[in-house]
């Protein structure tokens, strides 16, 4: 069978200079698994991980790897206010990435000196640094030409698709999977690793997947694993063909075993999903699971304000995720993240309708992992039912989430903008007497403005067994111009710092502790 040569670009992925922690190797717990439509492990899978996150231990930080994309937007990073360097344009050299990562390196530092706070706050993965792209050939592999799909919306692709992603992942050069343009069904494709060398998925088509919930046995749709090295791109679309269940399954607005998400990306490593569209999924759009280095940029999810649950990118147990300039409208969270979730770093996401950008809903299970380390940056979000948002189960088990920053957000006609939940309770069913167990601590809301659909723009109620610390409101300016009077605020269970604008007044409605003014 007959296939052909592409060129292809290829950059060295962004080098992190902290430790990467040890992970868990999985979710052993049914009820966690249940819950994020996971699988257990089998040996070999297993055996693939245990390896992966050796190598990961054995330097400092993400291992530099080589990923094909077609291109990548790159300008000045910044810490704070802080300008630090110019990532490496496409016309210089590799050998001079050492002398920049360097610089970049000594810049930080320094910085460090001069502001700890700044630096405790930032919100860009800028100790990353980036390499000259190399022309590299890529073995392409057609799913048209090379393996007979039929681009006629009827004809299912399934064995097409996996016939191809078999042998491009057998490949020990960079190879890509070409899905032409056209209309595709696809009934089910779990495409698995690990894979010898890069692999791409160049989806140029549309995708469906069957109308009928009944077609699908589990949650999975499109789930690739245990790939180290991939990149999802082309411009097409994924396409779940939702509407039909949105509102009308058992289960509600809870998760169901058997609606199938769009993506499920489970222990991937050094991964861009790059310039492609979901739409109208049946439940979640993309599950990010056990991943690390993983980078949404440019992504679209499409989906109307009515599909029930239908969280735009969820993310859980992974380590450094990216989503930068992207647009994501749907029915519930527009980017959700779970227990687990480290170095999560969002910018320049509009956001709207949906439910806004969740830290949460955490506590609800036995033995969830710590939340360290979320920055969101110069985003919009817009006719969302909430805006920036952390919720916690009351009457949860034990939990922390710190280090979780909200930067330059504008609001236009949002729900809550600023809302932090504890005792989050949507069946209506919990137990309010007993307080959440998660402790929330390092947290900051800055240049926040806009416009809010709701009176009380400013929410903060935390846990009365374990308050929050180290809450800061700076420079926050949310009009309401509904019935009843202007914006207000309130708090419970916090002792928040204030800086610079306070619109509404901060926690004018307070109980057990008082705001104080930052020096």
């Amino acid at each position: 069978m007959g296939v052909s040569m592409e060129g292809q670009k290829v950059i060295m992925v962004p080098y992190m200079e902290a430790h990467v922690p040890k992970y868990h190797l999985w979710m052993q717990d049914p009820a966690l698994l249940r819950a994020t439509g996971s699988e257990p492990l089998s040996l070999q899978q297993e055996a693939y991980k245990r390896e992966t996150l050796k190598k990961d231990e054995q330097g400092l930080g993400v291992e530099i790897r080589k990923l094909g994309i077609e291109s990548m937007e790159r300008g000045k990073l910044e810490l704070g206010t802080h300008e630090m360097y110019e990532p490496i344009n496409d016309s210089s050299s590799a050998a001079e990435a050492p002398t920049q990562y360097e610089e970049a390196q000594t810049a930080a530092k320094n910085a460090k000196k001069k502001n700890p706070i700044q630096m405790n706050i930032a919100v860009l993965p800028f100790l990353f640094f980036f390499t000259s792209i190399l022309v590299l050939e890529s073995t392409a592999f057609d799913v048209v030409a090379n393996f007979g799909a039929k681009a006629d919306g009827r004809t299912d692709m399934k064995v097409a698709l996996l016939n191809a992603w078999k042998q491009a992942c057998a490949s020990a050069t960079p190879a890509t999977v070409v899905i032409p343009k056209g209309t595709y069904m696809l009934s089910q494709a779990l495409l698995n690793g690990p894979c010898k060398s890069h692999i791409t998925l160049k989806v140029h088509g549309i995708i469906m997947a069957p109308a009928d919930p009944k077609a699908f046995k589990d949650s999975n749709w499109v789930a690739i694993s245990f790939v180290d090295g991939l990149t999802i791109t082309g411009g097409g679309v994924f396409d779940g063909q939702g509407s039909g269940v949105w509102g009308k399954s058992s289960c509600g607005m809870n998760y169901c075993d058997t609606l199938p998400f769009n993506l499920k990306l489970h222990a991937l490593k050094n991964t861009m999903i790059q310039d492609v569209t979901s739409k109208d999924s049946k439940q979640f759009h993309v599950n990010v699971l056990h991943g690390q280095n993983i980078t949404f940029e440019r992504f679209t999810v499409s989906a109307p304000e009515t599909s029930i649950n239908t969280n735009g990118i969820h993310i859980g147990r992974s380590n450094l995720v990216n989503v930068f300039n992207s647009i994501i409208q749907t029915g519930n969270d527009c980017v959700s993240l779970g227990d687990g979730s480290k170095n999560v770093y969002i910018k320049e996401l509009n956001c709207g309708p949906g439910h806004g950008i969740s830290v949460g809903s955490l506590g609800k299970y036995h033995n969830e992992q710590p939340v360290h380390g979320v920055y969101v940056k110069k985003c919009t979000i817009s006719n969302a039912e909430n805006g920036v948002r952390i919720k916690t189960w009351p009457a949860s088990y034990p939990g922390t989430a710190t280090e979780i920053h909200f930067e330059d957000i504008k609001m236009e006609d949002v729900g809550n903008p600023i809302i932090v939940d504890q005792e989050y309770c949507p069946s209506k069913s919990c137990n309010l007497k007993v307080p959440s167990r998660v402790k929330l601590s390092k947290i900051s809301f800055k240049n926040i403005r806009g416009t809010s659909k709701t009176q009380e723009a400013v929410k903060i109620i935390c846990s009365s067994g374990v308050p929050c610390e180290d809450v800061r409101l700076i420079d926050i300016d949310l009009t309401y111009k509904g019935p009843g009077g202007p914006s207000t605020s309130r708090c419970s269970n916090v002792h928040p710092r204030l800086s610079g604008i306070q619109n509404p007044p901060a926690c004018k409605q307070s109980t057990t502790m008082r705001p104080q003014l930052l020096s």
